[in-house]
C-alpha cells in the first residue's frame, strides 16, 4: 500500500520501474510540524489497530468477538499470561505481538478485580516490568492471584508473601 501511494504522490507510471522522488518517504511521514506532509505509513496504522484489539482483550472489554478469542484462545488465562502456540491463527499471532507494548505502557489497578494473576500480569507502577517477584520461599502454587496475597481476615496485605 504504501508503495502504491508513493508512486502515486510522485507521477510514477506502471510501464515505468524508476521514478524520481524529491524527499524520502520517511521524511514525508514525519508529522507537519517536524517538516513533514504528515503521511501515515500502513505499517504503523496496522500496528496501532492491532494493539487497540489487544488493549480491548486485556482490559476484559465483554463483545462478541472478545467473547470468542476468549474462548478459543484464552482458556482461563490472562491476555499477558498467554503464550504463542503453533496453528494459531495468524490475527491472534497478530494480536499478541501486540502484547509487550500494551505492558509497557498499562498497569491493572487492584481494586475488586480478584482475578489478576501477580507472576504475569503487570499491576505495580513502581516494580520493574511491573510484575513483582514472589518471595522466596512461598509456595507459587498458593498464589494464584492477587487476592492470595491478602489476609483473608483482615484483608491486609500478608507480608509474610510479599
Amino acid at each position: 500500500m504504501d508503495a502504491l501511494i508513493k508512486c502515486f504522490w510522485w507521477g510514477a507510471k506502471a510501464s515505468r520501474s524508476h521514478y524520481l522522488a524529491f524527499k524520502s518517504w520517511g521524511s514525508l511521514c514525519q508529522p507537519k510540524k517536524a517538516g513533514g506532509l504528515g503521511f501515515r505509513k500502513f505499517k504503523d496504522i496496522n500496528i496501532a489497530l492491532l494493539t487497540k484489539l489487544g488493549w480491548k482483550l486485556a482490559k476484559g472489554e465483554e463483545s462478541l468477538w472478545t467473547r470468542l478469542l476468549k474462548a478459543k484462545y484464552l482458556k482461563n488465562k490472562t491476555f499477558f499470561g498467554c503464550k504463542f502456540k503453533a496453528g494459531n491463527f495468524y490475527v491472534w499471532k497478530s494480536i499478541l505481538c501486540s502484547k509487550d507494548l500494551i505492558q509497557r505502557g498499562s498497569c491493572y489497578k487492584v481494586g475488586n478485580d480478584w482475578s489478576i494473576d501477580p507472576r504475569q500480569d503487570p499491576w505495580v507502577m513502581e516494580v520493574e516490568g511491573k510484575v513483582p517477584k514472589i518471595k522466596e520461599g512461598v509456595d507459587d502454587s498458593q498464589v494464584r492471584h492477587v487476592a492470595n496475597l491478602l489476609n483473608p481476615d483482615t484483608c491486609i496485605w500478608d507480608e509474610a508473601k510479599l
